[in-house]
């Protein structure tokens, strides 16, 4: 993938049970701690149509965060410039009923980086406050871009 701030899945078919992502990315952003990577479902970036919650560990520490008026959700953390040179994270996202409009959208994830034994992970639960079909997913760097190397994959799965 080239440097770009911004991965867009357009025009999703309505065809699956689920969606999975899958991304393999790093961030230019060079400060210290971790980068954000804020996801969008149908270019809706309204306040208060996102809600999540979340727990974080290191080699260390373990603690809590929780947004109930968001209007994107974070997926954290991916690897950057300020956390290691070449230090990508991953991550897997599982978007449950993407397609049902009787419900809303409510997503899974887990994320991380290794820095050798003091790297960080992530599970996030996370609601769209919307009953609108997933047709597109948005995800950007807020500022920053993605460095080369990184990969981002959407599935279908069918139950």
């Amino acid at each position: 993938m080239s440097a770009d701030g911004n991965v867009t899945f357009s025009s999703i078919p309505q065809t699956f049970t689920h969606l999975q992502l899958r991304f393999l990315a790093k961030s230019s952003y060079a400060g210290t701690g971790t980068a954000n990577m804020y996801i969008a479902f149908n270019s809706d970036t309204t306040a208060a149509n996102y809600a999540g919650h979340a727990f974080s560990a290191t080699g260390s520490s373990v603690s809590s965060s929780g947004g109930t008026s968001d209007n994107t959700f974070a997926i954290i953390p991916e690897g950057n410039a300020g956390v290691a040179g070449s230090t990508f994270g991953m991550g897997v996202i599982d978007i449950y009923n993407y397609s049902n409009t009787s419900t809303y959208t409510v997503t899974k994830s887990i994320s991380g980086y290794d820095l050798n034994n003091s790297g960080f992970i992530r599970f996030r639960g996370n609601i769209w406050l919307n009953t609108a079909a997933v047709t597109s997913i948005s995800i950007t760097q807020g500022g920053a871009s993605y460095k080369n190397g990184s990969h981002f994959a959407l599935y279908g799965l069918k139950v």
